[in-house]
């Protein structure tokens, strides 16, 4: 994480942090409660980055920090000017000039929401959160390419490690 080159007695700077980290929490946290098939949530947030975002959603997961079971959080990195410009249209933003996403894939007890931070022209960042089934089909397709390559869990399923010959 970015440390500060400056002292800010007032926690002003902390503040507005966490307050746009307390949305991306409220949205996750609704989604996952809703009822509603179609429902999703989007945020213009600021005073935080790309990697602020990324620590919040590993803390939240780490620390099973929301009252539902939560399984895993699996981030895939995607380098496709293509994607990009299909969700910056998706999202209605402007995107700053096509650069890596990362796109969360937050797996829990009864589905999966997809969780899309793409930084702005203006420098601020939208956030998108929605049930995966409602993620564009391009979107999905990546998740199933990721989840059908064997991880290291799936492999060792059933085996037993020993330590030493």
């Amino acid at each position: 994480m970015e440390r500060d080159i400056y002292f800010d007695p007032t926690g002003i700077k902390d503040d507005a942090k966490q307050s746009s980290l307390n949305d991306i929490y409220s949205g996750i946290e609704r989604l996952l409660t809703s009822d509603e098939e179609d429902f999703s949530m989007q945020y213009e947030i600021s005073d935080i980055s790309l990697d602020d975002i990324d620590d919040y959603l590993n803390f939240l997961i780490d620390n099973q920090s929301i009252d539902i079971k939560l399984g895993r959080l699996t981030p895939v990195v995607i380098n496709n000017e293509d994607l990009f410009y299909l969700l910056c249209d998706r999202l209605s933003i402007g995107g700053e000039s096509p650069h890596l996403l990362k796109i969360y894939f937050l797996e829990y007890s009864d589905g999966m929401l997809t969780i899309i931070p793409i930084l702005t022209e203006d420098g601020n960042i939208t956030v998108r959160i929605e049930d995966s089934k409602n993620s564009p089909k391009e979107i999905r397709r990546i998740w199933e390419d990721v989840s059908s390559k064997p991880s290291l869990d799936k492999m060792i399923d059933g085996v037993t490690l020993r330590r030493g010959w």
